[in-house]
C-alpha cells in the first residue's frame, strides 16, 4: 500500500498543479438503513475498508465531503468536488436519495470518470434508470466486511481506478480534444 492512506483530505480548493488523481466518494456517512430490506449498514466501513484501500493501492487521494469539510457549509464543498475531482465514486448502497443525487449532479457535469458501486442485496432494488449502468457489487455484513469480500472487492476496484487512469493518460496524450468514453446518460 501507498502513503496515500495517511494523507489527510485535499482543501476545499483542488491544487491545479498536482499532479496526483483526486477521488471524491459520494455515499452515506455511519450507520444507514436499508429500507428496502431493513438492513443497517455501517458505511464509515465500507469507505474505510473498501474504497480508501482501492485509492491507496493506485496512489489516488479519496475523500468525502465530510473529510474535507474543514470550516463553512459542507454543500459548496461537495459541489465543487463533485465538478472538480479526477473520478468520483457513487456508493448506491441504502439507496441514500443524497448519493442519488449527487450521482446525477456528476453526471450532468461530467462525461466519464464516474464509477457506480453498491452492496450486493441493492441490486434486488436498483432503480430502473441505474439498471443499464455497470455497478460494481461488494457484499457487506452490516457492521463489518469479511476479510475476504475486501480483499476481492480492493483488488476489483484498484484495477477498474487503474484503467481509468490509464486511459484518461492516454486520452491526454493522443489529443486533447478527443472526447473519451461516456459514461454519464447526458453526455
Amino acid at each position: 500500500m501507498s502513503s496515500n492512506k495517511h494523507k489527510s483530505a485535499p482543501s476545499t480548493e483542488p491544487a491545479q498543479a498536482s499532479s496526483q488523481q483526486t477521488c471524491f466518494v459520494v455515499t452515506g456517512f455511519g450507520n444507514k438503513t436499508d429500507y428496502s430490506t431493513g438492513r443497517v449498514l455501517n458505511l464509515d466501513k465500507t469507505y474505510q475498508q473498501l474504497i480508501r484501500p482501492s485509492c491507496d493501492q493506485v496512489d489516488v487521494i479519496c475523500f468525502r465531503a465530510i473529510d474535507a469539510n474543514l470550516t463553512g457549509s459542507i454543500d459548496s464543498i461537495m459541489y465543487r468536488w463533485i465538478y472538480q475531482a479526477d473520478i468520483v465514486i457513487a456508493d448506491l448502497s441504502t439507496l441514500n436519495a443524497n448519493v442519488f443525487y449527487e450521482l446525477g449532479v456528476r453526471h450532468a457535469q461530467r462525461p466519464n470518470t464516474t464509477i457506480i458501486i453498491a452492496e450486493s442485496v441493492l441490486m434486488q432494488s436498483i432503480p430502473f434508470d441505474l439498471s443499464s449502468f455497470v455497478i460494481h457489487q461488494y457484499e457487506h455484513g452490516g457492521e463489518e466486511i469479511v476479510t475476504g469480500e475486501q480483499e476481492r472487492f480492493v483488488g476489483h476496484l484498484s484495477d477498474v481506478l487503474k484503467k481509468i487512469i490509464e486511459v484518461e493518460q492516454r486520452r491526454q496524450k493522443v489529443a486533447v480534444d478527443v472526447s473519451p468514453k461516456s459514461d454519464s446518460p447526458v453526455f
